[in-house]
């Protein structure tokens, strides 16, 4: 069950228009958020619920239970959509370049990273377009089975990594140089570093406290002799600038920066309870994403 904490439902939105809009769907660690696009790109909807209890992706019953009291309880969700993108935070991944990439090899790539645990699972495949790779993740055919049972058609899945590196990488064509960037959820933080169009680093760490955020933000700084002086970070997801995380880090990292959200999205001033930079890797999977 969730309890919904963000909604935003503009009186452009029309049932009867559902046939022309998009529906972008975000399963986090603590909370699931979706939003509505118009043709022209226009954000008509955004709502995120927070979960009671973490999501369990592997767990049929836990991931069931979870959602269908979201979906039953919103008739926004379950409008027919043309086009759904499903992305889903956690999920273990790899990064091949397409001159390496060989579609047999999918479930090969994941191997090194995954338990011995043994539950049915499906591969996806999205593309990088902009660093010219593939991201190959898995997730369990029962959470698959669950989306499929709400949505007959237009479904494509996706990592969240893959919406980030996107958006960041279009954010990137106008700075040159290494730039940090941290995208946070309550106990997941995921790092990623481009120097200019090329990507160098991507990885999600869990954390419990301050110190711990702490320690794996500067463990990339170390460990590619970033000078923190002057590679400057930038900030997505649920941090705001008053929270001692904040605070701890401008002790060593001299910039650092809001990540700002695109115009055309025409988010507008009703996410005060917010900030728009909450909502960068859901706004960012309808952007320039692919499945092949």
């Amino acid at each position: 069950m969730g309890k919904v904490s963000t909604s935003v439902v503009k009186a452009s939105f029309s049932k009867n228009n559902i046939p022309q809009y998009k529906l972008s769907i975000l399963c986090g660690v603590d909370s699931l958020s979706y939003c509505v696009y118009s043709q022209t790109e226009e954000v008509l909807v955004l709502k995120k619920f927070e979960l009671t209890a973490p999501l369990v992706l592997n767990n049929e019953a836990i991931f069931s239970t979870t959602f269908k009291d979201i979906w039953e309880n919103d008739p926004i969700l379950s409008y027919p959509y043309p086009t759904i993108h499903i992305a889903f935070v956690r999920p273990h991944y790899t990064i091949i370049p397409n001159k390496l990439y060989q579609a047999a090899n999918k479930a090969s790539y994941l191997t090194p990273l995954k338990s011995n645990a043994v539950i049915p699972e499906l591969y996806q495949v999205n593309n990088l377009p902009t660093i010219e790779a593939k991201l190959i993740f898995s997730l369990p055919q029962s959470a698959i089975e669950f989306f499929e049972s709400k949505y007959t058609s237009g479904t494509k899945y996706y990592n969240s990594f893959t919406s980030l590196i996107n958006g960041i990488a279009r954010e990137m064509r106008t700075l040159s140089d290494k730039h940090v960037w941290l995208n946070i959820h309550a106990s997941l933080l995921q790092i990623i570093l481009f120097d200019g169009q090329n990507l160098i680093f991507s990885n999600q760490f869990l954390f419990e406290t301050e110190k711990d955020f702490i320690y794996y933000t500067l463990l990339v700084y170390n460990q590619f002799k970033l000078d923190p002086r002057i590679t400057p970070i930038h900030i997505s997801g649920q941090l705001v600038k008053e929270s001692a995380i904040y605070n701890n880090l401008y002790r060593y990292i001299q910039h650092i920066y809001f990540t700002e959200i695109q115009t055309s999205y025409q988010l507008n001033t009703q996410l005060t309870s917010h900030p728009n930079y909450f909502f960068f890797d859901l706004l960012s999977i309808d952007q320039e994403t692919g499945n092949k």
